[in-house]
Order: C-alpha cells, then structure tokens, then sequence
C-alpha cells in the first residue's frame, strides 16, 4: 500500500507541477490583447498551448495507466481501488 500512495504522490506532483506552469503562461500571456500581437507571436502562442495541451493528455494516460495498473482486480496489482481511494 505504501508503495502505491508513492507512486499516486508522485503522479500527483507532477500533474501539480504541469498545471501551475500552464497557468502561469496564461496568466503572463493574457496580459497582452491578442489585437496587439502580431501574427508570428500569435502562432507561437498557439504551438506553446498545444505543447501543453499534448503534456496533460500525456500525464493523463500515465495517470490512468498507473492507476489501472496499482489498482486492477490481477494480484500483481496488490490494492483494490477502494481502498487507495480511502487515503
């Protein structure tokens, strides 16, 4: 069990680290009306939100994955999903 509580810990940490640097960005880049921006740093605003977009779908698929994995019904998994949820 105490394995799995690090490995959700750690999933956790990263999905925090993910979202707090993807809000900064956007914070820090709606400062600026997109009516000011020209076209070049227009089209670089929209590959930095795809590159972040594509960073949370990846994080989400290793998330279920682990989660799939730490909590299915085999026994190499070892914790029911009920009782991870618990902590």
């Amino acid at each position: 069990m105490l394995a799995a509580l690090d490995r959700e810990a750690d999933g956790l940490s990263s999905a925090v680290a993910l979202v707090e640097e993807t809000t900064a960005w956007i914070a820090e880049a709606d400062e600026t009306p997109l009516s000011e921006v020209g076209f070049d740093p227009l089209a670089r605003r929209h590959r930095r939100l795809a590159r972040f977009e594509e960073q949370c779908d990846q994080l989400v698929r290793e998330r279920q994955s682990l989660l799939g994995a730490t909590t299915n019904q085999t026994p190499d998994a070892g914790v029911r999903h009920r009782d991870l949820v618990a902590f």
